[in-house]
Protein backbone atom coordinates (compact mmCIF):
# COMPACT_ATOMS: atom_id res chain seq x y z
CA UNK A 1 0.00 0.00 0.00
CA UNK A 2 2.92 2.18 0.81
CA UNK A 3 4.51 1.66 -2.76
CA UNK A 4 1.38 2.77 -4.08
CA UNK A 5 0.28 5.83 -2.24
CA UNK A 6 4.23 7.44 -2.71
CA UNK A 7 2.89 6.82 -6.41
CA UNK A 8 -0.40 8.26 -6.21
CA UNK A 9 1.05 11.11 -4.22
CA UNK A 10 4.39 12.09 -6.86
CA UNK A 11 1.59 11.75 -9.59
CA UNK A 12 -0.28 14.39 -7.92
CA UNK A 13 3.15 16.77 -7.57
CA UNK A 14 3.36 16.11 -11.52
CA UNK A 15 -0.21 16.86 -12.42
CA UNK A 16 -1.92 18.87 -9.51
CA UNK A 17 -5.22 19.76 -11.91
CA UNK A 18 -5.36 15.87 -12.45
CA UNK A 19 -8.17 14.11 -10.24
CA UNK A 20 -7.01 10.59 -11.26
CA UNK A 21 -4.81 9.99 -8.21
CA UNK A 22 -6.44 11.50 -5.78
CA UNK A 23 -9.11 9.13 -6.97
CA UNK A 24 -7.17 6.09 -7.16
CA UNK A 25 -6.20 6.96 -3.57
CA UNK A 26 -9.66 7.08 -2.41
CA UNK A 27 -10.03 3.44 -3.62
CA UNK A 28 -7.25 2.52 -2.14
CA UNK A 29 -7.77 3.73 1.12
CA UNK A 30 -11.73 2.52 0.60
CA UNK A 31 -10.49 -1.00 -0.39
CA UNK A 32 -8.33 -0.82 3.07
CA UNK A 33 -10.77 0.03 5.35
CA UNK A 34 -9.79 3.97 5.67
CA UNK A 35 -12.83 5.31 5.20
CA UNK A 36 -12.15 9.16 6.44
CA UNK A 37 -9.02 8.88 4.08
CA UNK A 38 -10.95 7.84 1.49
CA UNK A 39 -13.43 10.45 1.80
CA UNK A 40 -10.72 13.21 2.04
CA UNK A 41 -8.99 11.73 -1.31
CA UNK A 42 -12.69 10.93 -3.31
CA UNK A 43 -13.31 14.83 -2.06
CA UNK A 44 -10.39 16.12 -3.76
CA UNK A 45 -10.97 14.72 -6.86
CA UNK A 46 -14.51 16.19 -6.71
CA UNK A 47 -12.85 19.70 -6.28
CA UNK A 48 -11.02 19.01 -9.41
CA UNK A 49 -13.64 17.20 -11.56
CA UNK A 50 -16.34 17.01 -10.30
CA UNK A 51 -17.97 15.60 -13.51
CA UNK A 52 -16.12 11.88 -12.42
CA UNK A 53 -19.02 9.96 -11.31
CA UNK A 54 -16.82 7.42 -9.89
CA UNK A 55 -15.42 10.50 -7.10
CA UNK A 56 -18.99 10.64 -5.75
CA UNK A 57 -19.57 6.96 -5.93
CA UNK A 58 -16.75 5.68 -4.05
CA UNK A 59 -17.12 8.91 -1.84
CA UNK A 60 -20.51 7.75 -0.58
CA UNK A 61 -19.24 4.46 -0.51
CA UNK A 62 -16.85 5.95 2.35
CA UNK A 63 -19.10 7.99 3.49
CA UNK A 64 -21.72 5.21 4.37
CA UNK A 65 -19.16 2.78 5.46
CA UNK A 66 -18.82 5.58 8.35
CA UNK A 67 -22.66 5.78 8.90
CA UNK A 68 -23.06 9.24 7.27
CA UNK A 69 -25.74 8.08 5.03
CA UNK A 70 -27.79 11.03 4.53
CA UNK A 71 -24.44 12.53 2.55
CA UNK A 72 -23.47 8.98 0.69
CA UNK A 73 -27.39 8.90 -1.10
CA UNK A 74 -26.95 12.53 -1.49
CA UNK A 75 -23.30 11.32 -3.37
CA UNK A 76 -24.50 8.36 -5.33
CA UNK A 77 -27.68 10.80 -6.59
CA UNK A 78 -25.13 12.96 -7.56
CA UNK A 79 -22.84 10.32 -9.26
CA UNK A 80 -26.17 8.26 -10.67
CA UNK A 81 -27.00 11.59 -12.23
CA UNK A 82 -23.77 11.93 -14.05
CA UNK A 83 -23.06 9.85 -17.73
CA UNK A 84 -22.08 6.14 -16.13
CA UNK A 85 -22.92 4.49 -19.53
CA UNK A 86 -22.36 1.07 -17.68
CA UNK A 87 -26.08 -1.05 -16.32
CA UNK A 88 -24.02 -3.22 -14.18
CA UNK A 89 -22.57 -0.34 -12.42
CA UNK A 90 -25.25 2.00 -12.57
CA UNK A 91 -27.37 -0.91 -10.85
CA UNK A 92 -24.60 -0.92 -8.00
CA UNK A 93 -24.61 2.49 -7.57
CA UNK A 94 -27.96 2.31 -7.54
CA UNK A 95 -27.85 -0.43 -4.92
CA UNK A 96 -25.44 1.34 -2.86
CA UNK A 97 -27.96 4.16 -2.21
CA UNK A 98 -31.10 1.66 -1.50
CA UNK A 99 -28.98 0.10 1.28
CA UNK A 100 -28.10 3.61 2.64
CA UNK A 101 -32.08 4.28 2.51
CA UNK A 102 -32.43 0.94 4.43
CA UNK A 103 -29.79 1.58 7.18
CA UNK A 104 -32.32 4.69 8.03
CA UNK A 105 -34.89 2.58 7.56
CA UNK A 106 -36.11 4.85 4.58
CA UNK A 107 -38.11 1.41 3.59
CA UNK A 108 -40.02 2.93 0.96
CA UNK A 109 -37.41 4.78 -0.94
CA UNK A 110 -34.86 1.66 -0.46
CA UNK A 111 -37.80 -0.11 -2.10
CA UNK A 112 -37.62 2.15 -5.00
CA UNK A 113 -33.57 2.12 -5.61
CA UNK A 114 -33.64 -1.55 -5.59
CA UNK A 115 -36.32 -1.65 -8.00
CA UNK A 116 -33.83 0.81 -10.21
CA UNK A 117 -30.95 -1.21 -9.46
CA UNK A 118 -32.97 -4.78 -10.87
CA UNK A 119 -34.33 -2.70 -14.00
CA UNK A 120 -30.70 -1.86 -14.48
CA UNK A 121 -29.38 -5.52 -14.16
CA UNK A 122 -31.91 -8.29 -13.64
CA UNK A 123 -29.67 -10.57 -12.13
CA UNK A 124 -28.14 -8.27 -9.03
CA UNK A 125 -29.12 -11.03 -6.73
CA UNK A 126 -28.55 -8.92 -3.86
CA UNK A 127 -30.66 -5.91 -4.65
CA UNK A 128 -33.66 -8.68 -5.58
CA UNK A 129 -32.62 -10.28 -1.39
CA UNK A 130 -32.13 -7.16 0.48
CA UNK A 131 -35.57 -5.89 -1.32
CA UNK A 132 -37.30 -9.02 -0.50
CA UNK A 133 -36.27 -8.92 3.51
CA UNK A 134 -37.63 -5.42 3.30
CA UNK A 135 -41.00 -6.18 1.84
CA UNK A 136 -41.14 -8.94 4.49
CA UNK A 137 -40.63 -6.49 7.02
CA UNK A 138 -43.41 -4.25 5.68
CA UNK A 139 -45.73 -7.42 5.46
CA UNK A 140 -46.15 -7.49 1.71
CA UNK A 141 -45.48 -11.11 1.56
CA UNK A 142 -46.70 -11.69 -2.36
CA UNK A 143 -43.87 -9.35 -3.44
CA UNK A 144 -41.38 -10.56 -1.32
CA UNK A 145 -41.58 -14.07 -2.28
CA UNK A 146 -41.54 -12.75 -5.83
CA UNK A 147 -38.36 -11.37 -5.34
CA UNK A 148 -37.12 -13.96 -3.16
CA UNK A 149 -37.57 -16.07 -6.46
CA UNK A 150 -35.58 -13.74 -8.87
CA UNK A 151 -32.57 -13.56 -6.35
CA UNK A 152 -32.24 -17.31 -6.47
CA UNK A 153 -33.17 -17.66 -10.01
CA UNK A 154 -30.03 -14.92 -10.51
CA UNK A 155 -28.05 -16.81 -8.40
CA UNK A 156 -29.00 -19.75 -6.44
CA UNK A 157 -26.52 -19.76 -3.72
CA UNK A 158 -27.45 -16.80 -1.70
CA UNK A 159 -28.20 -18.19 1.19
CA UNK A 160 -30.21 -14.87 2.51
CA UNK A 161 -32.91 -15.37 -0.33
CA UNK A 162 -33.30 -19.13 0.85
CA UNK A 163 -33.33 -17.98 3.92
CA UNK A 164 -35.80 -15.12 3.32
CA UNK A 165 -37.70 -17.29 1.04
CA UNK A 166 -38.00 -19.51 4.27
CA UNK A 167 -39.59 -17.33 6.79
CA UNK A 168 -42.26 -15.92 4.20
CA UNK A 169 -43.03 -19.48 3.29
CA UNK A 170 -43.74 -20.31 6.90
CA UNK A 171 -45.95 -17.21 7.14
CA UNK A 172 -48.16 -18.66 4.36
CA UNK A 173 -48.34 -21.85 6.07
CA UNK A 174 -46.20 -24.01 3.64
CA UNK A 175 -44.13 -26.59 5.71
CA UNK A 176 -42.89 -28.72 2.75
CA UNK A 177 -41.41 -24.89 1.14
CA UNK A 178 -40.04 -24.50 4.17
CA UNK A 179 -38.34 -27.92 4.52
CA UNK A 180 -36.98 -27.77 1.04
CA UNK A 181 -35.35 -23.90 1.67
CA UNK A 182 -33.71 -25.56 5.02
CA UNK A 183 -32.27 -28.43 2.82
CA UNK A 184 -31.05 -26.04 0.25
CA UNK A 185 -29.22 -24.07 3.16
CA UNK A 186 -28.44 -26.81 4.81
CA UNK A 187 -26.09 -27.88 0.95
CA UNK A 188 -24.67 -24.06 0.51
CA UNK A 189 -23.51 -24.44 4.31
CA UNK A 190 -21.62 -27.81 2.96
CA UNK A 191 -20.09 -25.69 0.56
Amino acid sequence: MDEALSAFNRAIKISREDASPHLEKAKLFFEKKRDEEAINAASQAIELDPQRYESWQFRGMALAAVEKYEQAISDFEKALALEVNDNDLESWIWRCCADSFAELEKLDAAILAYEKAVELDSNNSYAWSHMAQILLELERVDEALQACEKAIEADSSNSDAWEIKSKLLEKLGDLKGVETCLKELEALDAN
